[in-house]
């Protein structure tokens, strides 16, 4: 896959997160997400696994990709502190977990960098 692409599918997950996390309560897309037959944990917990998998793959140097996924969970911190001030929405030190959580089963998987072609694009 083009390098890219990938830059682009891994800031698009993160614009995902954030508007994600950012509507509020209120409106027409979170009331169509809350209408899914999904948990409230389990979208948190893939939404960041997807952004950090999109991280190791985009990113050609695994340590940089490494700090970029871990640096989804400062970002998942932030935004719950954000949330107080949006319509709706709450502030949850258990979304800050789950949003960890989603991150670390990632973060040791220097495997798919290592087996990901490394030539140019």
């Amino acid at each position: 896959m083009p390098q890219r692409l990938l830059h682009g599918l891994w800031l698009l997950s993160i614009l995902l997160v954030v508007t994600g996390s950012l509507l509020p309560a209120g409106s027409p897309a979170m009331r169509a997400v809350e209408q899914l037959p999904l948990s409230h944990q389990l979208m948190h917990f893939c939404a960041y696994t997807s952004a950090a998998l999109m991280a190791l793959l985009a990113l050609r140097r695994t340590p940089i990709a490494m700090g970029a996924a871990l640096a989804l969970i400062l970002l998942g911190v932030a935004l719950e502190f954000v949330q107080k001030l949006v319509p709706g929405r709450g502030f949850e030190i258990r979304d800050m977990f789950t949003n960890a959580f989603g991150v670390l089963p990632v973060s040791p998987s220097d495997s798919l960098a290592a087996a990901r072609p490394s030539g140019p694009r």
